[in-house]
């Protein structure tokens, strides 16, 4: 009997443990459940004529679903499409200890429908493929209802005949009877033939300070809705105080042809009532009973014609309108290579869409006899200046240089339109710009710093000589007294003291003034006939002394720095060097030490002469520095293609190509 108890508490004490490791094993048991693929389609059950109804058809558990065919909708709707919206979900649930996983994607095809006819609207069963099979959405009815009509809105088109590219103005004015919500303008353009631009509602003379009220409008229906700024002032109708809103539109032709303009149409909800509030409203919920209404204003026919060929000038810059030119230059007085910066209006009666970019290097000479063009009188950018819109005009700004005292003025810059008034061909031509350029200063020796440094060796002269530009001396108009006999003699008179001591020490200071002068004179010499190299071992040296010296950061004082190195290394004109001619130097030494003194540069021009105005620089001081060094070791590294470069100049005035 003992035996027999203990073997049915062992088998008890089997059980509970079996029972346990069951139950363990379960809550550890993952199922993951598979959700079967489906699809929908959803929409309102109500809408009104003129609104934009949005339509969804969602596609659950499919990782793949392409775009449905929706043509079939096109009769009844004015479909557009929003493209597709994907989201995946998980949820994990324990029922029992046993532990249920689900993973949920959706992928969500967005419309907007706006209706052509009232009544009831059914949308059929639309076929969606989905991970390589086919499903079925359900039909879904839509009940269109007419909003009533008001009064109050009327739209004019400045012409009724246009030419392709020519701004029109459009003004839409509605008079409001009732407090409106959710105001929606639909100008009623054809489609992909105007672009449309909403003018901003500015102060006037007659109105100096306007109320401004802000609304959504589309081109056309289906259209995406954009934001538009209108005034708003009072109006008096048959002795009764209305409110008005005004909003102005830009609009361009694109292509050729009759088109039908209107009619405008402006959606809301008129404010009818007002119900009273609970406790449990919200304070931002609108307590306003409303009724859908619309406005109506027809509008005629804009017949677009062409731009004529004949006349046409082969610079034309597609501008269509009337254009007015002016210029100014800053500063008016300057030498021969100083910067000057030239700035250009370009003024309409209506904004300027579009402005095209200005070519100064391409410039014509002008009308008049005699004329010559920009490019022949001054240094311009070779790339075409892009426009800038500043208020109601567009601004070219450029920075110039004199490249003789010829250029005493700015010639004429013309720019190309044609007038749709007169149907003809013209030119927006600026006025000349009168100047004082005055001639550049003579680089000699004399005037370059540390020519008469005496650190360098003598001896070291391991480059070949550069070409000699015809601007420069050839020799140093200096004087060399020479050693005058009685000094030696007055000196010796001093020490005169009878010992032969005396006498050694006197005959060996005659000795080395002898020998210092013959090194002096032998260097003097070396330096008449080669100032080019003197003016290359003095380069890093002044480089670096006008760095330091723009501590601040100036843009002017690092480019000048800049120009002077390059300038002195190869032979040139430091105060008519341009950026590129530095560049193009540099890039014969080595073509990446060339890339970043152009960006160098070029970040100094559009400091000093972009529309920010001039600023500090200090984060590239430490940049140039560096590139000092690098360009002096290159030049010395690299002789032949110095020499090469410095002698190019002169072979261009000879006729030799460079």
């Amino acid at each position: 009997m003992e035996t027999l108890g203990r073997t049915s508490l062992a088998g008890r004490f089997a059980a509970v443990a079996l029972a346990a490791a069951v139950a363990l094993a379960g809550f550890a048991s993952v199922a993951r459940a598979q959700s079967p693929v489906h699809a929908a389609a959803s929409a309102p059950e109500q809408a009104f004529l003129g609104d934009a109804i949005p339509f969804q058809i969602t596609v659950e558990n499919a990782t793949d679903a392409l775009p449905p065919d929706v043509s079939a909708l096109e009769r009844d709707f004015e479909v557009v499409y929003h493209g597709p919206q994907t989201s995946t979900s998980s949820r994990t649930i324990v029922i029992n200890g046993r532990v249920q996983q689900s993973t949920e994607r959706r992928v969500v095809h967005a419309y907007s429908l706006a209706p052509r006819r009232t009544g009831e609207v059914v949308i059929p069963a639309i076929a969606v493929r989905a991970d390589g099979r086919e499903f079925l959405t359900q039909p879904v009815r839509i009940r269109v209802l007419e909003p009533s009509r008001v009064e109050g809105l009327t739209a004019s088109l400045s012409h009724a005949r246009a030419y392709v590219g020519q701004p029109l103005r459009l003004t839409v004015k509605w008079v409001l009877l009732s407090e409106p919500e959710d105001p929606v303008l639909t100008l009623g353009l054809p489609a992909d033939a105007m672009d449309v631009h909403p003018l901003p509602a500015g102060a006037t003379a007659a109105e100096p300070s306007p109320r401004v009220a802000e609304m959504d409008f589309a081109p056309h229906r289906g259209a995406p809705k954009r934001p538009i700024r209108g005034k708003v002032r009072a109006v008096n109708i048959d002795g009764e105080v209305r409110t008005e809103f005004e909003a102005e539109f830009l609009v361009v032709p694109r292509r050729a042809g009759r088109a039908a303009i209107g009619p405008v149409r402006c959606d809301f909800k008129a404010v009818v009532g007002r119900r009273p509030r609970s406790l449990l409203d919200s304070p931002f919920e609108r307590n306003t009973v409303t009724q859908r209404q619309y406005a109506l204003a027809p509008l005629d026919a804009l017949e677009v014609l062409e731009l004529p060929t004949r006349g046409r000038p082969a610079n034309f810059s597609g501008l269509v309108g009337s254009f007015v030119l002016d210029a100014s230059c800053s500063p008016r007085e300057a030498s021969v290579g100083e910067p000057l910066t030239l700035n250009l209006m370009l003024r309409s009666p209506l904004p300027i869409i579009n402005p095209p970019p200005v070519d100064l290097a391409r410039s014509s000479a002008g009308g008049a006899p005699g004329e010559q063009g920009i490019a022949s009188l001054f240094r311009v950018p070779r790339d075409p200046v892009l426009p800038q819109a500043v208020g109601e005009m567009v601004l070219y700004s450029a920075p110039i240089r004199a490249r003789s005292t010829r250029a005493q003025a700015v010639p004429p810059i013309e720019i190309s339109y044609f007038d749709p008034e007169d149907a003809q061909y013209k030119a927006a031509r600026s006025p000349p710009v009168s100047l004082n350029i005055r001639p550049a200063a003579a680089v000699g020796l004399g005037s370059l710093e540390g020519l008469e440094d005496d650190a360098d060796d003598a001896a070291s002269g391991n480059s070949a000589p550069a070409g000699q530009r015809p601007d420069l001396p050839e020799r140093v108009n200096g004087w060399f007294p020479p050693l005058s006999p009685g000094a030696g003699g007055s000196a010796a008179a001093v020490e005169q003291r009878g010992d032969g001591a005396a006498w050694l020490i006197v005959a060996g200071v005659c000795a080395a003034s002898l020998v210092g002068a013959a090194v002096y004179s032998w260097r003097r010499a070396r330096r008449e006939r080669d100032p080019a190299r003197y003016r290359r071992r003095g380069a890093g040296r002044r480089a670096r002394r006008a760095l330091r010296a723009a501590q601040a950061g100036e843009p002017e004082r690092i480019a000048a720095a800049m120009r002077g190195l390059v300038a002195d290394l190869f032979n040139l004109d430091a105060s008519s060097l341009t950026t590129g001619e530095a560049v193009g130097a540099v890039r014969g030494l080595d073509a990446v030490l060339a890339s970043r003194l152009g960006a160098l540069l070029g970040a100094c021009d559009r400091r000093l002469f972009g529309p920010d105005g001039p600023g500090a620089m200090a984060d590239r001081l430490r940049e140039a520095d560096e590139m000092v060094t690098e360009i002096c070791r290159a030049s010395a590294t690299r002789p032949g293609a110095r020499a090469g470069r410095a002698d190019a100049p002169a072979r261009r005035e000879q006729g030799a190509p460079a």
